[in-house]
């Protein structure tokens, strides 16, 4: 018996032999997992919590995941804004110079000290897209991740254009430092619904930069 293509069989068949060749999906991911350490109360006391990051790079935007819940959390929209002047960036004391500003559903954010490693004067707009936090502290610390990833991928790639997509999920940390240095009982959690950032937010802050770092983030 003899077999005759068609010349759609034939296109059909070169086709799948393409499709089998070809890349993957051509996105860049790198990921990592890092145990970030906090303190915990008192200063003897530290939290090691398992953070996992990661980094994908698509044609128009750059997503990156940070999760200790093994969730994507929260997601956020930063984009360079390019109708307001440079200013720079938050202050992650517990006396913050932060000032918010909401205009519709942007949120832009001006500081007038730099205590961490300046990014570049670049004006950062942070939206939120999907997911609510838990408090109003949170989801200020939630924008302050999104604006100074942005601002410090702006100073290692000056001509980037791409904005940034943010998932955020963070643990509640328990017992964490209260702003007056105060220890907490065992078991309480820190109060941020003010939007104050103690010292293990701090710190897991300052570690999660530098791994976002360590995998070419910026």
């Amino acid at each position: 018996m003899t077999y005759q293509y068609t010349e759609a069989q034939s296109a059909a068949s070169e086709a799948a032999a393409a499709a089998a060749t070809a890349p993957a999906f051509p996105t860049k991911t790198v990921q990592t997992t890092v145990n970030v350490t906090v303190p915990a109360g008192k200063p003897s006391n530290l939290l090691s919590i398992p953070t996992t990051i990661i980094h994908t790079q698509f044609a128009n935007r750059i997503m990156i995941t940070i999760s200790q819940v093994g969730t994507i959390g929260c997601l956020l929209e930063a984009t360079r804004d390019t109708t307001t002047a440079a200013t720079a960036t938050t202050n992650l004391s517990a006396s913050t110079s932060t000032q918010a500003s909401f205009v519709g559903p942007t949120y832009t954010e001006t500081a007038s000290t730099q205590p961490l490693p300046p990014p570049p004067l670049v004006g950062v707009s942070v939206r939120p897209l999907l997911g609510t936090a838990r408090t109003s502290g949170e989801g200020l610390l939630h924008q302050v991740y999104a604006s100074h990833i942005l601002q410090r991928m702006c100073a290692a790639r000056p001509g980037e254009k791409r904005g940034l997509v943010l998932g955020i999920a963070l643990e509640k940390l328990p017992a964490a430092a209260a702003e007056d240095g105060d220890d907490l009982a065992d078991g309480e959690e820190f109060d941020d619904e003010e939007g104050g950032i103690g010292a293990a937010e701090r710190a897991m802050f300052e570690q999660i930069m530098t791994a976002c770092a360590g995998i070419g983030v910026w």
